[in-house]
């Protein structure tokens, strides 16, 4: 994300949030690896789990809300 704050262009901005976001994904996927091979569960790689699907849902909301176009500003009479 810190590449996506730095980009170019909200089209590079999108960009740079999905590349974040498959990283968080692909993260998210190896921690279900490791908890499903585990003998013992242990609750921080749960816990590591949890949140790396949390950061996911996070980035593609954001990734979601850049796709929006523009609000249009509405001018108030008074």
């Amino acid at each position: 994300m810190r590449e996506a704050d730095a980009a170019e262009s909200k089209r590079d901005f999108i960009h740079k949030t999905g590349i974040a976001l498959k990283e968080s994904q692909e993260s998210h996927y190896w921690l279900r690896l490791i908890d499903s091979t585990l003998l013992s569960h242990d609750s921080e790689v749960e816990t590591l789990t949890g949140e790396a699907f949390e950061i996911s849902r996070i980035l593609g909301a954001i990734k979601r809300s850049a796709r929006l176009p523009k609000a249009k500003k509405i001018e108030l009479p008074g």
